[in-house]
């Protein structure tokens, strides 16, 4: 059995075995170093073997509409060239009724990365990646996953009765729910 494909010219990979052969599936965005099991891992680079190579940059995802139940997009949003509006309505398109999108991002505008770029050392943390090419704040995450018919929380685990939390996170994780 093979993932449902529907865009044209998109390689097509055969699903492990440990796979559930009943969608929807789980699809791991960027998955290519670290793989979960039972997750469908989606990734551009064909030399990592992911079960369906996609450039996310190049919209729509070769998957068909309603055919993942959770999203897992870790590090990734930020890399995209295409504007994370039409990343994150894509990924709407894809997720079945009620499903969700666990979305992890650098957070750039936390009170240390702040005073980094204050003091003009902005070359001291994993978030500032030469390769980034787009800022997300956790107001427009949330505004935009709103506006897109997503129910947002952000989860931050490391702190969790500090109010603003935001403001010391490295990243932003999010846990949206598909509104029906």
């Amino acid at each position: 059995m093979r993932i449902p494909l529907v865009v044209p010219g998109a390689e097509r990979k055969e699903r492990p075995s440990s796979l559930p052969s009943t969608t929807p599936w789980r699809g791991d965005l960027g998955s290519s170093m670290t793989r979960t099991p039972g997750w469908v891992c989606i990734d551009i680079d064909p030399t990592v073997r992911p079960h369906v190579v996609a450039d996310f940059n190049r919209l729509p995802l070769p998957l068909k509409s309603g055919s993942i139940s959770e999203v897992n997009s870790s590090q990734v949003a930020e890399h995209l060239h295409v504007h994370l509006i039409e990343f994150l309505q894509d990924i709407y398109r894809v997720l079945s009724p009620n499903g969700s999108l666990k979305m992890t991002v650098p957070n750039m505008f936390s009170i240390k990365n702040r005073l980094l770029f204050l003091f003009g050392r902005i070359a001291d943390g994993a978030e500032w990646n030469p390769h980034h090419v787009k800022l997300i704040s956790a107001r427009y995450l949330f505004q935009l996953l709103r506006h897109i018919g997503f129910d947002p929380r952000f989860d931050y685990r490391r702190w969790p009765g500090l109010p603003y939390r935001h403001l010391v996170s490295g990243s932003l994780c999010v846990d949206a729910r598909k509104r029906p």
